[in-house]
């Protein structure tokens, strides 16, 4: 997968994660690294994983088999942005012949590249922070949490819903505490 920064999917992720569905991912190390809040929330979904590392292709696929029975495949990035404003294909396929194709394209890539944990995505991505001069992690982590609280408030519309609340959990998890007194008041 090119890049997953939808947080309804991926509250879905963790939702069949947590029904007892097993879940398999190979995902872009760039692409992943350039999302610190998408790490974070990987963090808090045990799905099995890998990145292409340093590989110099890109991990463009964009496709899901789901009980070797069905595929999901398309143009369509698993982003908001592909969701609301893009102009984006996506087709489902009931069709084991065909998911049996997609299988064997992604076993290839999974046997390929080398496991990564998600700690070592998370490592990866604090020395790339450490080594920015101008920065050091404490100053990155304050501004991922006020990046998720702004989104927060500019998904609310005037009134909550789930992908507001996600977004200011994450940065009350993060430390931003105008997030926490947000939260405070949606809790009533």
């Amino acid at each position: 997968m090119y890049t997953l920064t939808n947080f309804e999917l991926i509250d879905s992720l963790k939702k069949a994660r947590e029904s007892g569905i097993k879940i398999f991912a190979i995902f872009d190390e760039q692409q992943l690294l350039n999302h610190n809040k998408i790490i974070l929330e990987l963090n808090n979904v045990d799905i099995n994983f890998k990145t292409n590392g340093k590989s110099n292709a890109r991990m463009h696929h964009k496709f899901l088999v789901i009980d070797g029975e069905t595929t999901i495949t398309g143009s369509f990035n698993w982003t908001y942005q592909a969701n609301k404003a893009n102009y984006e294909n996506i087709i489902m396929i009931r069709d084991p012949s065909i998911s049996i194709k997609y299988e064997s394209e992604f076993n290839r890539i999974w046997e390929f590249i080398t496991s990564q944990s998600i700690e070592n995505i998370i490592e990866k991505q604090h020395m790339k922070v450490i080594n920015k001069k101008t920065k050091e992690p404490k100053r990155e982590k304050e501004e991922m949490a006020e990046d998720l609280y702004q989104r927060a408030l500019r998904n609310t519309d005037y009134s909550v819903n789930s992908v507001a609340v996600h977004n200011m959990e994450a940065a009350s998890k993060l430390g931003h505490t105008m997030a926490k007194e947000w939260l405070k008041k949606w809790a009533y």
